[in-house]
Formats: C-alpha cells, sequence, structure tokens
C-alpha cells in the first residue's frame, strides 16, 4: 500500500512549532537535509527533475519543518559527530553519535539521503516501513536533536519521545487502527527480544548502566524505543488528553532546547506542568512509579490499549489459525481465498511474525503456504522477504531456497543479511551459507563480512574457517575494522531467535 504524509499529519504534532534553526549555531557545518540546492548531496538522479519543479526544494505540506542536522563537508558524516561534541550543553557531555546519524539505516534517512526518502513519501510512492521511518526521524527535530539525551545510559529519552511522536502523527494522518497495529506489531518484537535477553536483563532498563568496555551499541533495542513509548504514553494517559499533552511537550522543548537532558529534566518539568498531577503523587503510584519505569528490568509495566486496532489485528490471527488447524486441506482451501495483497504492509509482516513464531512447521504446511504466497511475498519489500525467506530457512524448505540465495545475492544491508545467515547457519544450511558467502564476500563492507565471518565459523574447527586461500575474509588486516558483537551481549546465535528479531529501526 503506497502512503504519504498529509497536510494535516504534519501540522497536528508540528504544532506550529519551528524547528530549532540549528545553523545558526555552527553556520560552516550545518545543512538542511531536506531543502537544498538541486544536485546537493543526498538528492538521486531520478528525484532532480522533480525536485527542479519546486525551485530546488522538496515541496513538503504546509506547516511541516526542514530539520537542519549536523553535517560534514558535502553532506557526509564524520563531522557530525564533531559539532555534537562541541556544542555547548550546560556541562553535560552529550552523545557523540545522535539521531541524525542513526538515520541513514534501511532508506528512511533524513541526514544523508533525507531529500529523495522524505520526496518519496510525499508523493505517497513508498512503503508503510518507510513512511514510519521518516516519521520518526523528523520526530528527532525536537527529541533528539533539538533536546539531547545527556548520557548514552539514558536514550528512551529521545527514542521514546520520538516515538510517541510519531504514532501521534500517524493516528492523525492514518487513523488510530493503523496506528495500533504498528504499535502491536513492534510490542510483539519487544516481547520477543524479552524472551531472548530475559526478563532479568539489565538493557531492559530505561536507565541502563554503562559501564566501561560495554559497547553502546548494545543499548539500541527495543526496550529503548517500545518500553520507553509505553512510558511516555503512560505520561499522557495520567493527564488525560493528549492535547494537554502536547501542550506539555511543547513548553518542555521550549525550556530545554539547545541542552542536553536527564529523566528527572522530563519528570520534574511533567509534575510541574500538572501540579494537580503532583498533588495526586502519580510518580509514587504502587506498582507504577516512576523510579520502577526508570529502573526496573522486564517488560513495560503498563501497555497501550490497542483495541482501535482490531479491526486490522483479528484478521491476521484468524489467518494464522486457519494455517495451524486441522485437517490442513480444509484450513489451507480456507486460507488460500483470502487476498493478503490488499493488506496492509504491517499486518503482512506481523502474520509472517506468528508463522516464525510457530517454525518449525509442518512439512507439508510450509509447502502450501510456499504455494499460496511465495512468488506474492517475493515481490514485496525486504521487510515482508526477510520474513518468508527465514520460515523456508528454519523449516528446511528447500524448493524456496533459490529465493533465498537470491536475496542474499542482492541485499548488502546488514540487517537484513545477517538473519538469515544465523538461522542457515543454525540449521542444517551451513554448507548452502557458506557458498553463497563465497560468491557474495567481495561486495559486503569489511564490518558486515567479518560478522558473518563469525556466524560461519561458529562451532567448525580452525581448518575449517574461511580463509582467504577460501575467497573468505579472514586475512583482513589485523585492526582494519573491529568484529562487531553478533547479539546483545555477544551471545552466539544458539535459539530460534534470530538477530532479526530484535532489530530496531532509527
Amino acid at each position: 500500500m503506497n502512503m504519504g504524509f498529509s497536510d494535516l499529519g504534519c501540522r497536528i504534532f508540528y504544532w506550529g512549532l519551528g524547528v530549532p534553526d540549528l545553523s545558526c549555531r555552527c553556520p560552516d557545518g550545518w545543512g538542511l537535509p531536506c531543502a537544498g540546492p538541486v544536485g546537493g548531496a543526498g538528492v538521486d538522479e531520478c528525484h532532480k527533475e522533480h525536485l527542479r519543479g519546486g525551485g530546488g526544494r522538496l515541496p513538503l505540506p504546509h506547516g511541516a519543518p526542514r530539520p537542519r542536522l549536523p553535517r560534514g563537508p558535502g553532506g557526509r558524516g564524520p563531522a557530525a559527530g564533531r559539532h555534537w561534541a562541541q556544542e555547548p550543553c550546560v556541562g553535560r557531555a552529550v552523545p557523540p553519535v545522535h539521531g541524525h546519524q542513526q538515520a541513514v539505516r534501511r532508506g528512511g534517512a533524513v541526514a544523508e539521503c533525507g531529500r529523495a526518502a522524505v520526496w518519496a513519501v510525499y508523493v505517497g510512492q513508498c512503503d508503510e516501513f518507510l513512511v514510519i521511518d521518516v516519521i520518526h526521524e523528523v520526530a528527532h527535530s525536537w527529541f533528539g536533536n533539538a533536546v539531547t539525551n545527556a548520557t548514552w545510559e539514558e536514550m528512551w529519552l529521545s527514542e521514546g519521545l520520538a516515538t510517541y511522536a510519531q504514532r501521534r502523527i500517524t493516528t492523525e494522518t492514518y487513523g488510530a487502527a493503523f496506528t495500533c497495529l504498528e504499535t502491536a506489531f513492534r510490542l510483539d518484537a519487544l516481547h520477543r527480544q524479552m524472551k531472548l535477553l530475559g526478563e532479568d536483563s539489565p538493557v531492559s532498563k530505561l536507565q541502563v548502566k554503562l559501564e566501561p568496555g560495554v559497547n553502546p551499541s548494545h543499548l539500541m533495542n527495543l526496550f529503548t524505543y517500545e518500553k520507553g513509548y509505553c512510558f511516555v504514553y503512560y505520561l499522557s494517559q495520567l493527564c488525560g488528553d493528549p492535547q494537554r499533552f502536547d501542550d506539555f511537550l511543547r513548553a518542555y522543548v521550549e525550556k530545554y532546547k539547545f541542552t542536553s537532558v536527564v529523566a528527572q529534566d522530563l519528570l520534574d518539568s511533567f509534575l510541574s506542568f500538572f501540579p494537580e498531577l503532583k498533588e495526586q503523587s502519580v510518580d509514587c503510584r504502587a506498582g507504577l512509579e516512576f523510579e520502577r519505569w526508570l529502573n526496573a528490568t522486564g517488560p513495560p509495566l503498563a501497555e497501550p490499549d490497542l483495541s482501535q486496532g482490531s479491526s486490522l489485528t483479528r484478521p491476521v490471527e484468524a489467518l494464522f489459525r486457519l494455517w495451524t488447524a486441522e485437517p490442513l486441506e480444509q484450513a489451507a482451501a480456507s486460507a488460500s481465498a483470502i487476498d493478503i495483497s490488499k493488506w496492509r504492509t504491517f499486518q503482512t509482516a506481523l502474520f509472517l511474525d506468528r508463522l516464525l513464531d510457530g517454525s518449525p512447521l509442518p512439512q507439508e504446511v510450509v509447502m502450501s503456504l510456499s504455494k499460496c504466497y511465495s512468488s506474492l511475498l517475493d515481490s514485496m519489500n525486504a521487510e515482508i522477504r526477510i520474513r518468508w525467506l527465514q520460515i523456508v530457512v528454519r523449516n528446511d524448505y528447500y524448493p524456496d531456497l533459490h529465493r533465498v540465495r537470491r536475496f542474499l545475492e542482492s541485499q548488502m544491508s546488514r540487517m537484513y543479511t545477517i538473519p538469515l545467515y544465523e538461522d542457515l547457519c543454525t540449521g542444517a544450511l551451513k554448507s548452502f551459507a557458506l557458498e553463497v558467502f563465497y560468491q557474495t564476500q567481495g561486495r559486503l563492507h569489511p564490518n558486515l563480512r567479518r560478522t558473518i565471518q563469525q556466524i560461519l565459523t561458529q562451532g567448525l574447527g580452525p581448518s575449517a574457517e574461511p580463509s582467504a586461500e577460501q575467497g573468505g575474509a579472514g586475512a583482513e588486516a589485523e585492526g582494519d575494522v573491529d568484529t562487531p558483537a553478533l547479539l546483545l551481549g555477544d551471545e552466539a546465535p544458539s535459539s530460534a531467535i534470530a538477530l532479526r528479531d530484535v532489530n530496531v529501526s532509527a
């Protein structure tokens, strides 16, 4: 389904609040990722003719901001981190990498490829996943860039608030049902990550302790996004009116713009803005204490009511039940009559996640699923295709392995290749994985190449390790790149839950 920004969606959250003009603070190093001269960095050739019609600027909807984010010479990267480090932030250290750098993932960028991506969203020629990414990154104009978390240990102050803002926009633009569907999809992933890490995992806290030697990227997990979102949503419910909570967020941004904050700044501002709630001691309600929200491990203390999305989630659950019912012949006939090509992308992804959770499935079920959906899913975006291909791999369904090969030969993204290699190496298809890796490793980024090599060599003796002589990546110069952790906490991929299940967006 094609989606795009609407005038209503932009104005409802942008509130007429001007985007902080960061370029006035660093005139030599800050630029406009969403508006600039034709031919500037990040604009695809295919969009230039469209841009010329708008005088070299993207014709964003009325009221939409043009966020200014840090860029190096020519609109490229490393200088951005230096600008953050140089910014005066009321005596607190600012994380050296932030939302504008996270934006470059999955094509939903607002920084490096922002002009092309925002244009694609505006004209309605992109998928729901991309729309969500762009909205989320635009929300970082306020939560992350204008007001920045003071330390890596409280990334939820950027990601949780940006996720809340993103869902305020999608609710007003696409309706509550769509937002509830997307939220249910993400919260499902959160609980899947919790199953992998355990409810007592320290990274499930909102205030994580970043001990010396700990990789900060381990803090970029779904708890940062979804547990943070649930806490912000809980605060909005305490005040009883989303519009009043919008007023609070406006005041919060106005008070702390161009500074960095800690959680107590946000919570103190909240209680000051709503003195009646402070009088009721809402921060100390049994089981929902603010301190417990911040420092307890495990799932969110409260989750939003998603019943308004039932019109979209109910068909997903019904179709999944059909495919797992007996007798298969009758159930498959009923299931195949449902046309999922008319579904929202998140419905299809949620359905495939249900099948992944239930894998391994009986071979006759996988065969029927392939007959019914394989060609259709093969024409959809990477978020959908990787889920189907993981079902193929986890169920050792050899007739569709050529689709796995084609995907890995054409896909160079870390978040889409690593999960498949993990699944291939967990089962009986490691030799297939090795063969594909040897054919494609020359086109992979060195970091990605090393990570896949590490996956491939786990459980093998030294003599079986991929090497330069074999065409592998083992002979890269020492110190060229660090070998990244495969999973949060450096765990080996020993369970049926792969890294794909714990990935986040931006």
